[in-house]
């Protein structure tokens, strides 16, 4: 009997569109903050006064930063380590302190229009000629009787090259808070829990998930694409609080359909998953393997599996092909 599709199923694009702002990496309230810092910083004048627009055009890029930084930390989990994480803020706070010193030291407001200018550090001829003694510390005076037009004063490859620094430092400062960002928004595993479907009710013929606790953020969207068509699931979120461990995961293997694998470093080192994947084969259920990371399969899991039952792609490539391959059987009463 095939399956009646869940009421998100019925509105692929609206359930498309939840799935991704569901998994986004790093979660949306971290882009949403990184678009609002960088709006608010410009709001209040702390924005390279050059390009035009730094503030808006650095939320947009902070937030695809970000997104592109999450997806290959998705892909390459092992290179988020503490180290970079302390690389990331010391460059942060080393980058922020050079930028807001240039702003001290070359930034200047223009009264009429309230807009940001800067200054150079070498003076053209002319302005040596009539600010001997202060030139190239001019102040507001001196901007002023030139209608703060900043190369009559200064050489305008000094002034190009003080904006450049400026936009050097802001844009070193905002790639090292990406990065910073992305790595410490990694939610827990009990917030990953949290955010993953509900566990098929009893009486409902589902399919058993193998998997090692490290992998869960890397399992969602396949769990979410799979609960959208309508499978049921059910994984160890089901035995919080469970008092008998062993026993009750021990019975969700033996009424289970099928077992699904999600194969990784992680989950080939489990011993628990060794166990899953040992007694759901020596109970005749159909094994079902996603590949999730690089990962040489070890001698049993090799003779268990089979190579023709290994799957790979995209979370919604993965669940279409699960779902082609496996054959439920009829519902229970």
């Amino acid at each position: 009997m095939s399956r009646p599709p869940s009421p998100a199923a019925r509105r692929p694009g609206l359930t498309r569109s939840l799935l991704l702002l569901r998994h986004l990496e790093p979660p949306w309230w971290v882009l949403l903050a990184l678009a609002t810092v960088a709006l608010v910083l410009s709001a209040g004048g702390t924005a390279p006064p050059w390009p035009a627009r730094s503030g808006s055009l650095t939320a947009v890029l902070a937030v695809a930063g970000a997104l592109a930084l999450g997806r290959w930390r998705a892909h390459r989990p092992s290179v988020w380590s503490v180290g970079l994480q302390r690389g990331a803020l010391l460059a942060l706070l080393l980058c922020a302190a050079l930028f807001l010193g240039l702003m001290s030291r070359f930034g200047f407001t223009i009264p009429a229009t309230g807009e940001t200018g800067v200054k150079g550090f070498v003076c053209t001829p002319e302005a040596r000629l009539i600010y001997p003694q202060t030139c190239p510390d001019d102040d507001l005076d001196a901007l002023r009787s030139a209608e703060y037009e900043a190369t009559r004063i200064w050489q305008p490859w000094s002034v190009d090259l003080v904006r450049l620094a400026l936009l050097l430092s802001w844009a070193l400062a905002w790639c090292a808070a990406c990065v910073l960002a992305t790595g410490l928004a990694r939610p827990g595993f009990q917030a990953l829990v949290r955010r993953a479907p509900s566990t098929a009710s009893e009486g409902r013929p589902y399919v058993f998930v193998s998997y090692a606790h490290a992998d869960l953020a890397q399992l969602l969207p396949v769990l979410d694409q799979l609960d959208a068509a309508g499978q049921a699931l059910w994984f160890d979120k089901g035995l919080e609080g469970a008092t008998d461990w062993d026993t009750s995961l021990a019975l969700q293997v033996q009424n289970c359909q099928a077992l699904l694998l999600f194969l990784s470093p992680a989950s080939v080192a489990s011993p628990w998953v060794q166990r899953e994947v040992r007694y759901a084969d020596d109970l005749g259920k159909p094994v079902f393997a996603v590949r999730i990371g690089d990962v040489a399969l070890s001698p049993a899991l090799a003779l268990r599996l089979g190579r023709n039952q290994v799957i790979e792609g995209s979370a919604e490539e993965i669940a279409e092909r699960f779902l082609q391959r496996f054959q439920p059987t009829t519902r229970a009463g």
